[in-house]
């Protein structure tokens, strides 16, 4: 059985060290432009 990972995106701020020690190379960072509601939080 796997053993499941998840990202807080609330925390995420892509620098992408999460990808590079993934030893399975499975986490793919992907650059998102972010909705006006999220930045007016």
């Amino acid at each position: 059985m796997w053993d499941h990972s998840k990202i807080d995106s609330e925390k995420c701020v892509g620098c992408g060290l999460c990808a590079k020690a993934c030893p399975a190379s499975v986490i793919h960072i992907e650059i998102l432009k972010r909705r006006e509601e999220d930045e007016n939080k």
